[in-house]
């Protein structure tokens, strides 16, 4: 249970090397990740169960053996149906890691390409594609690498990345693009990033539309289509969110954390938590309580 910013910066494990490996659930209990972006190179493979994510517009149902390639600053979300359960492996890193010192190689312009968003991924690679086994297992070696990183792995750590992107383009996984990923889906974001700056306050569905201004009716249909959950949905999520690290972290009351978290009300927070967590906000606090 984490609370996600609408740009999320990636904490790597070792500061030298920005390469980040993780392996994530999504059950009844955690069943979804916000819409956010990244500026790393992510790869999401599906180890187990089955599950939707979002890439900016584009609605993906994806199953045990898929592999997902979201690229620098595409907004991204994910969540399983009720009582499923989805695990899968996460490979993201920073593509300045492949970067030459000659600024002006090509190997830096094509890298270039890939930053700026003219050169475009695929977003999925379903199982039976010919070239999911040798990414996935490019993918597996990373992971494995880095678990336990020692210095003398950062040359067989950039070997098996400029291996991957390698393999990407001879599979002609790479197409151009005319849009950069910093300018797709920029309303989308301007909402997204409205609703993490005022989710203390009052939020309607008018002030989101006008905001970009779209009619009411067209904008909650394109939000949803985007973020793949509805406009309240969405806000509950980061105000309880935030309400987790508030019931972490601080000595607030029930009532406090539901009013500073711009819940209208003590019972409404208790009833949304409930739904989202299955545990009231008192028992989490008790059960999770690490106040520092």
């Amino acid at each position: 249970m984490q609370y996600y910013p609408i740009f999320e910066k990636t904490e790597y494990k070792n500061k030298t090397l920005p390469i980040h490996t993780i392996w994530n659930v999504l059950n009844d209990k955690n069943n979804s990740f916000n819409a956010h972006w990244n500026q790393e190179l992510e790869f999401i493979y599906i180890e187990h169960g089955e599950g939707f994510l979002i890439i900016e517009q584009e609605k993906y149902q994806v199953a045990k053996g898929d592999l997902l390639i979201i690229s620098p600053q595409k907004l991204h979300s994910g969540f399983v149906a009720d009582n499923k359960e989805l695990s899968c492996m996460v490979v993201a890193f920073d593509l300045k890691m492949l970067q030459d010192a000659e600024s002006d190689s090509l190997n830096n312009k094509m890298l270039e390409k890939f930053q700026n968003g003219s050169l475009v991924f695929q977003n999925l690679v379903a199982f039976n594609h010919s070239s999911n086994s040798v990414l996935v297992n490019i993918l597996k070696d990373l992971f494995t690498v880095t678990l336990d990183f020692e210095q003398k792995n950062i040359f067989k750590i950039k070997a098996l990345l400029n291996e991957l992107i390698a393999q990407l383009i001879d599979f002609e996984l790479v197409n151009e693009c005319t849009i950069s990923y910093k300018n797709s889906g920029g309303n989308i974001k301007k909402v997204i990033q409205y609703i993490f700056d005022n989710y203390q306050n009052k939020i309607t569905n008018d002030e989101l539309a006008e905001l970009i201004h779209y009619s009411k009716c067209y904008f909650l249909t394109y939000f949803k289509k985007c973020v793949g959950m509805t406009v309240v949905n969405f806000v509950n999520e980061v105000r309880l969110s935030k309400a987790v690290e508030l019931l972490l972290r601080s000595d607030k009351n029930m009532l406090e954390i539901s009013m500073f978290c711009g819940f209208n009300s003590g019972s409404y927070f208790n009833e949304c938590f409930l739904k989202r967590y299955h545990i009231t906000p008192i028992q989490f606090r008790k059960t999770h309580s690490t106040k520092e």
